[in-house]
Formats: structure tokens, sequence, C-alpha cells
């Protein structure tokens, strides 16, 4: 008798659990896009591109608003290139 009374009330209590798991809500919508998009495992944290080493769209394009080093970077990259297309095109 008492065993069976045990089983009872855990029975009870244990339908009880999932009633009051089924009446909360959950805050899961599949149609929200924010849980189907994969976080990317970056090793280094993002950062901006420094202006001062390489063109980035979010660099300055006026050429007052420009750095010095990254004028003489630019001109000595544009420098080199020249070089190249003339040696190269000397061959011919």
């Amino acid at each position: 008798m008492i065993r069976s009374g045990a089983c009872i009330v855990g029975t009870l209590i244990f339908a009880a659990s999932f009633s009051v798991n089924a009446l909360t809500s959950n805050d899961f919508d599949p149609r929200d896009p924010a849980i189907w998009q994969e976080e990317t495992a970056t090793p280094y944290p993002l950062t901006a591109a420094p202006c001062e080493v390489r063109h980035h769209p979010d660099c300055a394009t006026w050429e007052d608003e420009k750095s010095d080093i990254q004028r003489e970077r630019e001109r000595r990259d544009q420098r080199r290139l020249q070089n190249q297309y003339e040696k190269y095109s000397r061959r011919d």
C-alpha cells in the first residue's frame, strides 16, 4: 500500500512537471534568422584595417585627409607597379 501510494504520488509529480513546462512560454521562434546564423570562429579579434597600411573602403578618399605614411606607401606602390610595367614592356 505504501509503495503504490508513493508510485502514484511520484507519477503525479512527474506529470505535473511536464504540464508546468508546457504552460511556460518558450521564446524559440524558428522564423528568427538570428537563430540560424552561424557564428564565425576567428582566432583574432576583428579590427578595422589601418589606412596607413592598405587602402580600405572606410579610409579617407581625399588627398588632404590621408596621412603622410599612407601617401608615401601609395607613391612607392605606384612607382613599383610602373617599374614592373616598364620592365616587362621593354622585353618586346
